[in-house]
């Protein structure tokens, strides 16, 4: 209990088993197994179910509902977002709408050969390689993907 909130969690990766979340909220889940949230990441049909990342099927309100899609970079924001919203809701204030703009793509393609769509700029090959490597969330914090890209670049 965290400041007299009690809660249940109910945690797992939808990649790994999606049958659980379709047992558990039928009717609730999309095509691929992930529970349907509305714009507060709240479990559609439900006050006190909350989902985020590739668990989650959240829309886009600015995208014409299509859902966001399930990468790293939205599950961290959504992440700080349910957070709040939970701890909002407790307090009887209204949970605010999860609203990002996604950054990029960036896809490893092997043999030092990549693919990247980052603000809409659209790279391929080495450069892009270079990119995935300095920027990817394979390496940790910002110093160690400076000093990558660096290592990379001698």
């Amino acid at each position: 209990m965290v400041d007299g909130l009690r809660r249940r969690l109910l945690s797992g990766p939808r990649e790994i088993n999606q049958a659980p979340w379709s047992r558990i909220f039928p009717g609730n889940c999309g095509t691929a197994g992930a529970l349907v949230t509305d714009a507060v990441l709240r479990g559609v049909g439900f006050d006190r179910v909350w989902a985020i990342g590739d668990c989650a099927r959240v829309p886009d309100l600015d995208n014409g509902s299509r859902p966001y899609p399930p990468t790293a970079q939205h599950a961290i924001r959504q992440g700080k977002v349910v957070a709040d919203n939970i701890l909002t809701v407790e307090q009887g204030r209204q949970p605010t709408e999860f609203r990002f703009r996604t950054l990029g793509v960036l896809v490893a393609l092997g043999h030092h050969t990549a693919v990247a769509d980052i603000l809409g700029w659209r790279f391929s090959g080495l450069a892009a390689w270079f990119l995935w490597r300095g920027i990817s969330d394979q390496v940790p914090g910002i110093e160690k993907r400076i000093r990558v890209l660096f290592r990379l670049a001698a």
